[in-house]
């Protein structure tokens, strides 16, 4: 298997682990909308929704991860490799961070 194919299912993975189902007390309510809509394959409303939420200001960095996957999925592999950096750049230290910054190493 080549390296990019490699890391492109790595990328995958990772990017799978946003759309787990969480408490809705840990969850904010306009966040599910992106997952349900995404799990719907709504994707451009997902999309559309996401980036609504994007613009404010204190907005929760794993919608980067959702854009991500709705990239992927739309067979966008640029953008969503896009959405993976941004969110390495937002999100606080954490595994999830860790593994991104592994993918997009190898790009």
């Amino acid at each position: 298997m080549k390296p990019c194919v490699l890391s492109v299912l790595v990328s995958v993975c990772l990017l799978s682990g946003c759309a787990v189902a969480r408490p809705s007390a840990v969850q904010p309510p306009t966040k599910s909308v992106v997952a349900y809509l995404f799990e719907a394959n709504r994707l451009d409303a997902a999309e559309s929704e996401a980036l609504r939420l994007l613009q404010n200001p204190r907005h929760n960095p794993e919608l980067h991860l959702m854009l991500g996957k709705i990239d992927w999925r739309k067979g966008k592999t640029t953008e969503m490799l896009r959405e993976l950096a941004l969110y390495v750049k937002e999100a606080p230290p954490g595994p999830l961070r860790d593994e991104a910054e592994k993918v997009l190493s190898t790009h």
